[in-house]
């Protein structure tokens, strides 16, 4: 008889949790597909899809709508009496950040909505992180003749957008004990920083995203959104650019970042990218003050020439 308890006792958890995962499978049929999305991009949100990012600088929820967008969803047919506007760009658009209400279009929606009180006023938000001018004119063709817009709003970073144009010679790597070195350190710092999320263990984190992967429909009543940690996302960005980087460019980071900001990026607490150009292109804003530059004055012609095709596209819809 006890060793029947016992039995009982030792198999009851795993028949509920085998029972839980039948019914969590049984149930995802049911189970709206968005939410069951993977995000293969953190930051580049797929369509129908919200996400909660949580940082040490900001948080904020963003949700996108049948387009991939953040904002409502956009009516084809343009209303009677309407302004639209097409804004597009990058993260400074889609308002990396911020929260819908404190985006730039929708601000100036509300502005612009209480000049002409007359008329109806829409902005749609095109603005998409990490996108290049090339993108840009890629979303202008497809969007433009689609939805009709009166105004169209291309978001502009110089430094960013213009350097983005720009074609630097690549630089070989080569064998080098004390790039080798570095490179180790540095990743071991951010394999330190990635067991500390939050205040929790490793281990923790790892069963919780086990549990979560187990039981996705009943984590998903728990989370009705994404929860994206920045601080994790740098992470993983930060450990692939180091190992990307060449020796010289290893070398460079202990000589060129101070100790206590190389610590922020290995703690995950600023945004890789920045890192990244202070490393491999250190004159990647100060370029643009040298009108001589070669390399400038070729990603300034393949800007003009973008602009002047984004001009054309506007202009063939009557915009």
């Amino acid at each position: 008889m006890l060793r029947r308890k016992i039995a009982l006792f030792v198999l009851l958890p795993f028949i509920c949790l085998t029972l839980l995962f039948l019914t969590d499978k049984a149930l995802q049929n049911f189970y709206s597909a968005e939410k069951q999305q993977v995000f293969e991009n953190n930051f580049v949100l797929p369509a129908n899809s919200s996400a909660f990012y949580k940082g040490p600088e900001f948080s904020y929820l963003a949700k996108t709508n049948s387009l991939g967008f953040r904002g409502r969803e956009y009516p084809k047919p343009k209303a009677v009496n309407t302004i639209r506007i097409l804004a597009v760009g990058d993260s400074f658009t889609f308002g990396a950040g911020s929260n819908e209400k404190d985006i730039w279009t929708t601000q100036l929606e509300k502005v612009l909505g209480r000049r002409f009180m007359e008329k109806k006023v829409e902005i749609f938000n095109l603005g998409q992180p990490g996108l290049n001018p090339y993108k840009y004119l890629e979303i202008i063709n497809k969007y433009v003749p689609l939805y009709d817009p009166d105004i169209l709003l291309l978001g502009i970073v110089e430094g960013d957008d213009i350097g983005q144009l720009i074609i630097y010679p690549e630089k070989k790597a080569s064998l080098n004990q004390k790039s080798d070195n570095i490179r180790k350190k540095l990743l071991e710092k951010i394999d330190h920083s990635s067991g500390i999320r939050g205040g929790f263990s490793g281990r923790t984190v790892k069963l919780g995203n086990f549990l979560a992967g187990m039981y996705p429909f009943f984590y998903s009543l728990l989370t009705p959104y994404k929860v994206i940690d920045i601080r994790s996302a740098n992470l993983s960005s930060l450990k692939a650019f180091i190992n990307y980087l060449g020796d010289e460019e290893i070398i460079s980071i202990e000589t060129r970042i101070s100790s206590d900001l190389l610590d922020l990026y290995l703690s995950g607490g600023l945004n890789p990218n920045l890192l990244s150009l202070a490393v491999s292109k250190p004159d990647f804003f100060t370029a643009f003050m040298d009108e001589n530059d070669q390399k400038v004055n070729y990603a300034v012609e393949q800007f003009t020439a973008i602009i002047n095709e984004v001009d054309a596209i506007a202009k063939e819809n009557g915009t």
